[in-house]
Order: C-alpha cells, then structure tokens, then sequence
C-alpha cells in the first residue's frame, strides 16, 4: 500500500518510481502496483547476506536507473549503500527506520569513538525517517545522527480499502467456523514470541472461562502457533479460539471487520505497530502494550486501553470490561476511526514523503 501510494502521488508529479524487491511480488500484488510509472525490479543480491555481493548489486541497480533519489526501507542502518549511492550521484538518499527494539530495551549514548565512526558511516544520508516519535527519540539519544536531519513520518493506512459491507466481515466468521452470534476478540500479528502472542492465548483462557459467548481469534502464522494451540489445549477452550494461520491480506479478507476488539500485545519496544492503525480505521477499539511507538497511535482510554506488557491479569480485565460494555466499545470505535483519519491516512503521510522529494528536477525518482 506504502509503495503503490507512493507511486500514485510521484505520477501525478510526472515522476517514475522504481519498486526494487528481494523476491518476486506475488501475482496479485504485482498488479496492485502496475502504474504507468512503475517499474518493479526483482534483485535478491542487493539483500544478501554477504555485504561485497549487496554492494556489488546495489551499484549494478543504480548504473541500470539511475535515480535521483533513494529510500530504503526494512535494510541495516550500517552499510555501505549511503556512500555507494553519493559515489554513483545519486542527490539524496533517505534510511526509514521501521526497526522495533527488543524488550526493555534502553537508549544510551555509546562511546565517543563508536558516535564518530557511525556518524561518518552514516554522513551520505540526506535523512533518517522515524515511523513514530520514539524511534526519533532513539536516534537523538544515541546521537548516531544529526537530529536537524531526523524526522518523523507515521505509517498510514489505505482507508479507501476499508470494506464498508458488513458481509466481509461476515464471510471471516463463516470461512473459518467463528460463532456468528459471539463477541470476537482477535490478535492480527506475526505469532513469535515479541508479539506477545503467549501473553494473548493466556487472556483468553482466563476470560473464556467466565464469558462462554467470547471467541478468540490469531490470525496470522510463525514459529510460536503450535506452542500456542498447545496452551490452548492445556487449557481446556481450544474450542474458543481460532488459529487461522497466515492470511494473504487480513485486511481485506475480513479481520478486522469481523472482530469487535482486537489486540496487540507486544513486548519488544514496537516501533509502530500497522496493524493497530488498521484495526482503527475499521473503527475497533484496541487493547495494547504501553510499549515503543504504540501510545503515540492508542489514546489510553479513548481509542481504547493500554496495559504493561506480560501483565495477564490486566490484559484479562480490560478484555472483559470490553466485552461487557458495547457503548463503550462502539464509542472507542468511532473515536479510533476519528483518530486515523486525522493522524494515519495514507495519503496524508505519502504526502509528506513527496515533500522531501519535490524539489528537484522533473526526472525519474
């Protein structure tokens, strides 16, 4: 959604967009971003391991196009790639840090030595892009770059794919045998440990026990799900709660529209946390992790309630203070659907992007 928006707004400038990807896109989402001004290039080496075979990619790419501007996304802060691409003219190269921080992870200011090294590792870029204030706050911090050069620009949401029928969120229930007559709570994340995933199936085990008309639902796949069936099963409601496995687009196959409450319960410091965004623009309140950059998208008792990560028994209570108070869920909805429009929008934050890039001859970018 981020590169198509991307695109769409540097077409209406007469610019060309080159989309470059460590695999294929799949079918369907090469599509999705089949613009006039489009070019998507499939480069595996420039994502390799090795840093002389990413470097050696890399150059190959920018002789090939030829850009003028360069943005990263999801690579290392510490390459090679800011120095190559000032080497190959490129005339500004911007890093996006969408990297969330293990758990009770603190900033600190390294050695002086380690500060300078970085800082001339790091000089060729024109700009850090923070996805919250606290991956910002990150960087001030450790001083590993200029902050008059480091901005914060949130994540956004497409609310033109929010279905509007009801029925989508229907057809989720049915497909994977969800009550239609029940309350669903629901985590959409990758199921690994950082998530807070274990710290989910335990909640619903608490609260299944004194509501029988709440369901679960995980949506999404990793390395914990078996260990979370499992404690489901250990915990006699494996019944209540749906394990649906990776989805191709939870967003519109009916995740979010089909739950009433949705979760993230992460315990490493998130840097964003999309799918909070997302489960607000359905107008769904959210229960959370006072963790990273997520009390910068959930007001605490507004858009919905944040808890201490781990903390079982609080995240139990406010599961069912939820599901017993339907004005109050409804009310959250609307204020949550109120703050994404303001803060989240897609084309808001593109927008902001295409700001940094404007200023600059009408050729390809």
């Amino acid at each position: 959604m981020f590169a198509r928006e991307l695109s769409r707004q540097l077409g209406d400038h007469g610019r060309g967009s080159i989309l470059c990807f460590p695999q294929a896109p799949s079918e369907e989402s090469e599509r999705f971003l089949a613009l006039p001004n489009v070019a998507v290039v499939v480069a595996p080496e420039v994502f390799a391991k090795s840093p002389v075979r990413a470097a050696r990619g890399f150059v190959r790419l920018l002789s090939r196009y030829r850009p003028r501007i360069v943005q990263v996304h999801f690579m290392g802060y510490i390459s090679p790639f800011p120095w190559l691409a000032r080497c190959s003219r490129v005339e500004r190269f911007y890093f996006t840090d969408h990297q969330s921080r293990p758990m009770n992870f603190a900033s600190s200011r390294p050695p002086l030595w380690k500060r300078l090294a970085t800082r001339i590792i790091v000089d060729p870029i024109t700009g850090v892009i923070a996805v919250s204030d606290y991956g910002r706050r990150v960087h001030q911090i450790c001083r590993s770059f200029p902050d008059s050069r480091t901005l914060t620009i949130y994540n956004g949401v497409d609310l033109s794919r929010v279905p509007r029928q009801e029925g989508v969120g229907l057809q989720f229930r049915r497909r994977f045998g969800i009550p239609e007559d029940h309350l669903l709570i629901a985590q959409v994340s990758w199921v690994i440990a950082e998530k807070g995933v274990l710290d989910f199936v335990a909640a619903a085990g608490q609260v299944a026990k004194i509501r029988p008309d709440v369901h679960f639902a995980l949506v999404g796949g990793g390395t914990l799900l078996a260990l979370c069936r499992q404690a489901a099963r250990d915990g006699n409601f494996e019944h209540r709660i749906t394990f649906t496995g990776d989805l191709a687009d939870p967003f519109s196959e009916g995740a979010f529209a089909a739950s009433d409450l949705v979760c993230q319960l992460s315990v490493w410091q998130e840097a964003f946390g999309l799918s909070i965004a997302e489960a607000m623009a359905h107008g769904k309140p959210v229960l959370a992790t006072r963790v990273g950059g997520i009390p910068e998208i959930v007001e605490d008792g507004i858009t919905g309630y944040l808890v201490n990560a781990t903390d079982r028994s609080a995240i139990a209570d406010r599961m069912l203070q939820l599901a017993g108070d339907e004005l109050l869920r409804r009310q959250m909805g609307i204020a949550a659907r109120r703050v994404v429009q303001s803060r989240f929008d897609l084309t808001d934050t593109i927008a902001r992007h295409l700001a940094l890039f404007l200023a600059i001859p009408n050729r390809a970018i």
